[in-house]
This record gives C-alpha cells, sequence and structure tokens, in this order.
C-alpha cells in the first residue's frame, strides 16, 4: 500500500514527532511504501493567493475553486501545490499528522489542506 503522512509540527523532539517515526518504521516493516510530508521541514507556505497559479483564468478576480480547476486543466499550479498533489493521488492512504491547536489543526495544516485538495482534481465536478 502506498502511504502519505502529512506531519505538522514545528518540534522534531516532540510526541507527535515520534508518532510519525514509529508509523514511518511499523509501516515500511509491513511493507507499506511510505512518503512523509513534512510540513514545517519543507518550509510548506500555508497561505492561499492568487500566486497558486502561474496562468489565471480571470485575472481580474479571483475564485479560488475556479482557479484551481483552471489550473488542473492547464496544468499551471504552483510547482508546490502540484508536488504535493502528485503525492496525494499517488497515495493509497493518507494519514494527517498533528496536533490539537484550539480545537482544530495547525494553520501550516489547513493550509496544505485549502491549497491541495484541489477543485477539479480531488473534489468537484
Amino acid at each position: 500500500m502506498n502511504i502519505l503522512i502529512v506531519h505538522a509540527h514545528p518540534e522534531p523532539q516532540s510526541f507527535t514527532s515520534a508518532l510519525k517515526t514509529l508509523a514511518v518504521e511499523e509501516l515500511g516493516r509491513l511493507g507499506h511504501e511510505v512518503h512523509v510530508s513534512d510540513l514545517y521541514a519543507m518550509g510548506f507556505n500555508p497561505v492561499a493567493s492568487a500566486a497558486d497559479f502561474q496562468d489565471r483564468a480571470n485575472p481580474d478576480y479571483l475564485v479560488y475553486a475556479l482557479e484551481q480547476r483552471h489550473g488542473v486543466q492547464h496544468q499551471t499550479l504552483a510547482p508546490d501545490i502540484q508536488l504535493e498533489l502528485e503525492k496525494l493521488l499517488w497515495c493509497d492512504l493518507l494519514i494527517l499528522n498533528f496536533p490539537l491547536y484550539w480545537f482544530s489543526t495547525p494553520a501550516i495544516l489547513k493550509g496544505w489542506l485549502d491549497r491541495v485538495l484541489v477543485s477539479g482534481s480531488v473534489y468537484g465536478g
């Protein structure tokens, strides 16, 4: 099985990071192929913006989901989004590994979800 772990914790010595390391070791030992996107280590940009698109369907008004669809159709998504999207589409199992911050995900993970769960590829008509 192809497994992607999206890890979102800034401290490599944290309990959350230890869980990620253990998951990589155990899943690998069981014969699965495991890839990790360590968002803090990657310096992943969590901010959705017009810069996420190398070409815009409508340069005058940003409708993010519509621009995502255009980016998928014309292969003009920003390189960091395209790379993460390829990992996501590769995997059979996605593991989101993160601590709870005020009953939610860390902002960097929320940004990954917003930018990588692309309309026209991951969801939508």
